[in-house]
C-alpha cells in the first residue's frame, strides 16, 4: 500500500467490542495523540498506573517508515501515535479470558499496578 492509502484508512469503530466488554470493563481509552501514555494515564485513579509490554503487538509498517523519513526518536513516537494500538480497554485479571473470548482480535498489552504514569517496557516488534 501506498503511503497515500495508509493515511486515509478508514477509522476503525470499537462499538461492537465496547459493548461486549462493557459488564467487565474498568476503564477504555481511544489512543489518539498523546499516543499510548497520554491518553492510558487519564483513565487511572490516583494512586494506579499502567505497565504496557512493547513486545505484546507488532507496530504497523507505517510507523517505521514515519520513524526513519522524520528522524523521529522511537520514544517520541510512542507519545504521538498510536502505533498501532487504537483502543485500550482495562479488565479485571479475573476476566481477561472472558474478554478475549468476545474480543479474539484483542492483544493482552500489560498490567495495571500500584504507582503512577505509563511505563513502556520490553522491545518493539517492527
Amino acid at each position: 500500500r501506498t503511503l497515500g492509502e495508509e493515511l486515509l484508512e478508514v477509522h476503525r469503530s470499537y462499538l461492537a467490542e465496547l459493548r461486549a466488554l462493557r459488564p467487565s470493563m474498568k476503564g477504555a481509552a481511544h489512543i489518539t495523540g498523546g499516543g499510548i501514555p497520554g491518553n492510558l494515564k487519564r483513565i487511572l485513579p490516583k494512586g494506579l498506573g499502567a505497565q504496557v509490554d512493547l513486545n505484546s503487538w507488532s507496530v504497523p509498517p507505517l510507523f517505521r517508515f514515519l520513524k526513519e523519513a522524520g528522524e523521529i526518536p522511537e520514544d517520541d513516537l510512542y507519545l504521538a501515535f498510536n502505533m498501532g494500538i487504537g483502543l485500550i480497554v482495562v479488565v479485571p485479571e479475573a476476566k481477561l479470558a472472558e474478554a478475549e473470548s468476545l474480543c479474539p482480535d484483542g492483544i493482552p498489552l500489560g498490567r495495571i499496578l500500584p504507582g503512577e504514569g505509563v511505563d513502556l517496557k520490553g522491545t518493539p516488534q517492527w
